[in-house]
């Protein structure tokens, strides 16, 4: 069996989903090591999968920490955050990828240095993708900017215009990976999209939720979410204080999820006598005794067990992350989504094109508007009717046995 090297991003966003599928491949006999910061070691070990690590060399670069004020929430941001780990990447994983004797690499696409260090190495690789698609099309809006479809001449511009500048933000990072290329004898990479592996690029966005593209390359693969039940841990939660009225379950994500405001306009807003709020923190910098005075009835807590708990919900109130929104489509719970930052506009587009919650981006929120969005989703019986129906095609779905499959293939190659 193969020595298959994984490279999550940072976050749990992107670590949970590729060590589901590490695990899966572990179960077919395979060896499998993350190559992830020291901070992520424990995660990495609990999660069953070997670890490397790629911050071993001292750098004049402080810990890349995305979302710890309300300043740094901005996409471009992320960008620079993307720069420094080229830099390490480009840095530490040849030593490291050697070290472990690895015969092939799955990149995360927001990666976009490994793939360079797999071909130095003469190592396949795969990209993985477990957020909206990482390839830069006109006709597809990234999901950065929140944008339609290009369904009319305005429209069309603004997502063409959008890739440019995504393309030129994403310049420098480009720039810093055609050296080690070039001081390497290797091709120059012409375009960002050519970070990608030649291979396969393996989404876990199913096909029947993303956006339309006419003509998809023929490398790309649509699966379906990289879930397994070891992602369910046992939570410490206060079940008795449910009183076993449905839910309203509030979250915005363990990033972006520090901004006392908006969590005091959502416990007003979702103050319903007919429901139940429970708010989950995602322990970031506020603690549940930052919410003191919220209605008696109301849950607050770090972490939830959420897919439990969305059994028993009628309503989330997210911040469209994307493995959150699986889990709300796979219980059939329709959502109100406020995007902050990084992909998250992209799939509030897709919660929106599917007709399966409301969406308020964060800039516009303000307590009515969030308030009529409630109202509006719980009201009208459609919006649970369609994540209904768009749950049972998730079901059909087996993502990762076919993620596996793909890259089993590219081993056998």
């Amino acid at each position: 069996m193969a020595k298959i090297g994984m490279c999550p991003f940072l976050g749990r966003g992107h670590l949970n989903p590729m060590s589901a599928l590490g695990r899966s491949l572990l179960n077919r006999g395979h060896q499998v090591t993350a190559f992830h910061l020291t901070v992520a070691y424990g995660a990495v070990r609990r999660s069953g999968l070997a670890y490397c690590s790629i911050d071993r060399i001292a750098s004049s670069v402080e810990p890349d920490v995305i979302g710890t004020s309300s300043s740094s929430a901005k996409w471009k941001d992320t960008m620079g955050v993307v720069s420094r780990h080229v830099a390490r990447v480009l840095r530490e994983l040849p030593d490291a990828v050697r070290s472990r004797d690895i015969d092939c690499l799955l990149v995360d696409h927001m990666d976009v240095a490994a793939g360079s260090v797999a071909e130095s190495l003469e190592i396949p690789f795969v990209t993985l993708s477990v957020s909206p698609l990482p390839m830069l099309n006109d006709e597809v809006p990234p999901s950065y900017f929140g944008l339609p479809e290009a369904s009319d001449p305005t429209t069309q511009q603004r997502v063409r215009q959008a890739n440019r500048m995504v393309r030129r933000v994403m310049g420098p990072a480009l720039a810093a990976i055609n050296d080690w290329r070039n001081a390497r004898g290797m091709r120059r990479l012409l375009d960002i999209n050519e970070v990608l592996s030649p291979l396969a690029v393996i989404t876990q966005m199913p096909r029947c939720f993303d956006l339309q593209r006419r003509a998809p390359a023929s490398t790309l693969f649509y699966t379906g979410p990289f879930r397994d039940s070891w992602m369910d841990p046992t939570i410490d939660f206060p079940w008795d204080r449910l009183n076993g009225k449905p839910l309203i379950f509030a979250s915005l994500g363990t990033v972006r999820n520090n901004d006392l405001a908006k969590f005091r306009m959502i416990t007003e807003a979702a103050a319903l006598s007919d429901f139940q709020l429970v708010v989950a923190l995602g322990a970031g910098n506020l603690s549940p005794r930052d919410l003191r005075g919220v209605a008696a009835d109301t849950v607050v807590v770090d972490f939830a067990p959420q897919r439990e708990l969305f059994k028993r919900t009628a309503l989330t109130i997210n911040c469209a992350g994307l493995n959150t929104t699986f889990d709300c489509i796979a219980a059939g719970v329709p959502m109100v989504a406020i995007p902050i930052a990084e992909d998250q506009p992209g799939v509030a587009v897709r919660i929106h094109r599917a007709g399966i919650g409301e969406v308020i981006p964060a800039k516009q929120l303000t307590l009515e508007k969030l308030r009529r969005a409630i109202a509006t989703v719980i009201d009208d019986v459609r919006y649970r009717v369609r994540v209904q129906a768009l749950s049972r095609e998730f079901s059909a779905i087996d993502g990762i046995g076919m993620a596996v499959g793909i890259i089993e293939g590219v081993l056998k190659l």
